[in-house]
C-alpha cells in the first residue's frame, strides 16, 4: 500500500506497470530476499534508495526489503531529521543486520 501523503506523480508511478516490470528485473537479477535480515518470508518490497531517477531508477538505485526492514529504514531516515540521504540511512540500517 502506498502512503497517500506521497506526491501523486510518485503514487502513480508505483502502481504502475513499468514500477511492476522494474521490480520483476530487480528481484531476478538480485534475488527475493530482503537485503537486511535476509529473511524470504512475508511480502518484499523494493525500496527506493535515491528517488533521483525516478522512473528511470538503475537497479542500483534498489533495494528488496521486508516490510518491517522497510520501515525501520524510513524511521531511521526520519529520526535522523532527513539530514542523511534515504542512500546513507539504507546502509546503515542494511549493514548491521546482516553482521547479526
Amino acid at each position: 500500500m502506498v502512503n497517500s501523503d506521497f506526491d501523486p506523480a510518485y503514487v502513480a508511478y508505483i502502481k504502475s506497470e513499468a514500477w511492476k516490470l522494474r521490480c520483476a528485473a530487480y528481484f531476478m537479477r538480485y534475488g527475493r530476499y530482503c537485503k537486511a535480515c535476509l529473511t524470504r518470508k512475508g511480502p518484499l518490497q523494493v525500496h527506493h534508495m535515491t528517488y533521483d531517477r525516478l522512473g528511470k531508477e538503475p537497479l542500483s538505485d534498489l533495494v528488496s526489503v521486508c516490510a518491517p526492514c522497510h520501515r525501520g529504514i524510513h524511521s531511521l531516515h526520519r529520526k535522523r531529521g532527513r539530514r542523511i540521504s534515504l542512500y546513507e540511512a539504507t546502509q546503515i540500517y542494511i549493514k548491521p543486520k546482516r553482521t547479526q
